[in-house]
């Protein structure tokens, strides 16, 4: 179950990047309680619509509590082709993962204790820039 967490608690809004003190991780957070992992410097620097460093010049900075506060999602859906297949992000090593294929859709994805609001949307780009695999749920 999501904690109940939002974003507004903390003085920060859906889509905002965290890192917290004394860690090199960043996540992308939703106003369901969820965050998401931003695996790698690589990524990160594909968001240069927000300078020529990506998401790094607006990262905020945040206690661990608070990174805590939010649950960490592995699932993923493409936004920009919308067809509703959920992916699970499988971290294979330092800022490497698989982006595994499910059988979920969207519309009927609850697994565990994620729901539609754990699924993060990312751009095709984003996608293609992992492995890609078949998981078999």
């Amino acid at each position: 179950m999501p904690t109940g967490t939002i974003p507004a608690q903390y003085g920060l809004q859906e889509g905002d990047f965290i890192r917290a003190e004394g860690d090199n991780d960043i996540y992308i957070i939703n106003n369901f309680g969820y965050k998401r992992l931003v695996l790698s410097p690589t990524i990160c620097k594909q968001y240069a619509h927000l300078g020529r460093r990506g998401c790094f010049d607006v990262v905020h900075i945040v206690s661990m509590a608070m990174r805590d506060a939010f649950l960490t999602s592995p699932y993923y859906t493409n936004g920009e082709t919308s067809d509703g297949i959920v992916y699970k992000l499988i971290i294979n090593g330092e800022d490497s993962a698989v982006l595994a294929h499910t059988t979920w859709h969207l519309w009927d994805f609850s697994i565990d204790t994620f729901t539609a609001n754990a699924v993060f949307r990312i751009n095709t780009r984003e996608q293609n820039s992992y492995t890609q695999a078949v998981l078999t749920n």
